[in-house]
This record gives C-alpha cells, sequence and structure tokens, in this order.
C-alpha cells in the first residue's frame, strides 16, 4: 500500500494498531489453516485470498506468507504424526515415505518455477492464473463430490432394495405360518 509512512513511499502498515478486520483475520485464518492441516491438504489458494483480504497484503507477499504458512502447518502435521502407527503394519511408521520420495522432486521443481514466475510476471496476472486456478479446482473438486455422491446413493438404494426384498419375505412367512 502506498501512502502509509509518507507521499509517494510504499510499504505495508506496522502490525500496531491492529484493527478490528485484521483480528478477524488472525482467527479465521488460524482457523482455515488448522482445517487445511487436519484435511492433509496445503491451504496456499484460500491463504493467499484471506491474505489479501483481512491484511490488505499485494499478491506476491502474500504467495510467499502463504507458502510460510503451509511450510508450518506441514511441519507441526509430520511431529504431530510422526509416532503414529500404520494402522495394518503394526511395526511401520504411518508416513508414507515411498510417497514422499515421488512427490518431492515435482514439488521442489514447481516451488522452482513458481518462484520464477513470480519474479518475471506483475501481480495481476499472479492474481488472475490463481484465480483461475481456484475455479477450475473448485469444479474438479464440485464434480468428484458429486459422482462420489452420487455412487453412495446408488449403493445405499441397492441395499435398501436388497434389504427390503429380504424383509418383505420374511412378514409374508411370518404371516403365513
Amino acid at each position: 500500500m502506498c501512502g502509509i509512512e509518507s507521499t509517494g513511499v510504499c510499504g505495508h502498515k506496522d502490525v500496531f494498531p491492529t484493527s478490528a478486520i485484521e483480528m478477524i483475520g488472525v482467527f479465521t485464518f488460524a482457523f482455515v489453516m488448522a482445517l487445511c492441516t487436519v484435511a492433509g491438504i496445503g491451504g496456499g489458494g484460500i491463504a493467499n485470498s484471506m491474505l489479501i483480504y483481512f491484511f490488505k497484503f499485494e499478491t506476491k507477499p502474500a504467495v510467499a506468507i502463504s507458502s510460510f504458512s503451509i511450510l508450518v502447518c506441514t511441519t507441526f502435521r509430520f511431529f504431530y504424526n510422526f509416532r503414529a502407527r500404520h494402522p495394518e503394519k503394526p511395526n511401520m511408521n504411518v508416513l508414507d515415505y515411498g510417497l514422499a520420495s515421488i512427490m518431492m522432486p515435482t514439488t521442489l521443481a514447481g516451488s522452482e518455477i513458481g518462484g520464477y514466475v513470480l519474479l518475471i510476471f506483475p501481480s495481476i496476472y499472479i492474481q488472475g492464473f490463481l484465480t483461475l486456478l481456484l475455479a477450475f479446482l473448485t469444479y474438479q473438486t464440485t464434480k468428484k463430490g458429486l459422482q462420489i455422491h452420487r455412487k453412495e446413493v446408488a449403493e445405499i438404494e441397492k441395499q435398501a432394495k436388497v434389504g427390503g426384498e429380504h424383509d418383505e419375505g420374511n412378514i409374508n412367512t411370518g404371516l403365513q405360518g
């Protein structure tokens, strides 16, 4: 934000005094990031939006802070799950190091490429891309959720139909006997 300290100087406001919207943002951000951590997702897309809305960050600093918050949440999740045991293999840790060894190179490559994109493109392009990406992911998630819902409803109806026929047979047998 420009003109906070003096005319012609750009920067972000000091931490104190804190406005009401920033206090709401602190609790909302903490709650949402905790939910993302429990769910096992990063939460970067929503974190960027919250940082821009509640704290008035520009896109580039919001991306950096979002990445750091994901690092902190992931670190806490790692230490929380470190002693947890696999439900089917009691001698094994619940952490899947095989999956991590497959995903880490692509994650690091994405971070490197993202860092260069952040340096090259202006904030408006990055914000537009992040908005399109979030919209696409929302669409994909909704589509998958509806697909799973339809499958579950069909399974419930199938079980009810099989159970209903079985119960009717018992009722008719009971009435005849």
